[in-house]
């Protein structure tokens, strides 16, 4: 996602934004909807070098106690996406169920729609 860290600084001033850090910088980071909206993920990202450490999990978790009722979706990697099997389990693992294909992403890569009731 271009200039990502834009992205991160507008959600944490608007309240969108979960992120992450160590030693001053960013190691994760999630935007959400606003919450007057439907409930949604719309970005989730840990870096490369702090993945295994339950930072995602950790995101994931704020975002739903965040939003304790109604649904919350996201849209990810669809199977057999390069890359895209982290962010699947994770999704799985704390009880988001998908629904079926997305639309394309920008760049033509395919994604899956998830939900959490």
């Amino acid at each position: 996602m271009p200039d990502i860290r834009s992205a991160i600084e507008r959600g944490m001033k608007r309240g969108t934004a979960l992120v992450t850090g160590a030693m001053g910088g960013i190691t994760g980071g999630m935007l959400l909807s606003r919450d007057d909206r439907p409930h949604r993920i719309t970005w989730l990202a840990v870096a490369t070098e702090a993945r295994g450490r339950g930072l995602g999990g950790a995101l994931v978790r704020a975002a739903l106690n965040r939003w304790s009722t109604g649904d919350i979706e996201v849209i990810t990697f669809a199977e057999g996406t390069p890359g895209g099997a982290p962010a699947r389990r994770l999704y799985g693992r704390v009880g988001f169920h998908m629904l079926g294909p997305a639309d394309p992403a920008p760049d033509g890569g395919l994604r899956d729609r998830y939900v959490m009731r």
